[in-house]
């Protein structure tokens, strides 16, 4: 069976003027625009999180907990590289790569403003 991509179109055309009809808009290419308040919860903040962050080339076994003295950490800005390479892969590459894999720990410490309550945050 062949699928109909006209008919689909059309059908798709015909839906969107019927709900641009229950809206209330115009024919004939009229738009619907949001109220004020549905701008506001329709709008997205972006914070820049790439900075701030504290880094430590060391393993800690309570790395995650709240509570870590992270007074030691490094503070650097992501994206980050926790080891530099002197030179590029070359013949003892293979013997030296040992040395640069490794637990680190990164760290980010944030509070959410109360403006913040109540709305979807993704990190």
């Amino acid at each position: 069976m062949k699928f109909n991509f006209k008919a689909a179109i059309l059908a798709a055309v015909m839906a969107a003027s019927d709900l641009l009809s229950a809206c209330g808009a115009e024919s004939g290419g009229g738009t619907v625009s949001p109220s004020e308040e549905e701008n506001r919860e329709m709008s997205r903040e972006i914070i820049n999180f790439n900075t701030g962050w504290l880094y430590s080339p060391n393993d800690y076994e309570n790395g995650s907990v709240r509570e870590l003295d992270d007074s030691g950490f490094e503070e650097v800005s992501l994206p980050h590289a926790n080891t530099l390479l002197t030179k590029h892969k070359g013949p003892g590459f293979p013997d030296e790569i040992q040395s640069y894999q490794f637990v680190s720990w990164y760290r980010r410490h944030f509070i959410l403003g109360k403006e913040y309550d109540g709305k979807r945050i993704a990190v």
